[in-house]
């Protein structure tokens, strides 16, 4: 026969368990839409700086 108390603490770890599982998936969640905002929000990327020509300093 199954101990009560056995059955309670395999219970409770058993929740616990779903518990972590369920905050690990939510910050995965979190972040990847902490990413899609960013992408989404950023200004777009500016091209290259001009190229200017050089200049010749001596005469």
């Amino acid at each position: 026969m199954v101990e009560l108390p056995k059955l309670l603490r395999d219970a409770a770890y058993i929740g616990v368990g779903f518990g972590v599982l369920a905050f690990q998936k939510a910050q995965v969640r979190r972040r990847e839409l902490e990413r899609l905002l960013a992408a989404r929000c950023a200004p777009p990327a500016t091209a290259e700086p001009e190229a200017r020509p050089p200049t010749d300093a001596a005469p």
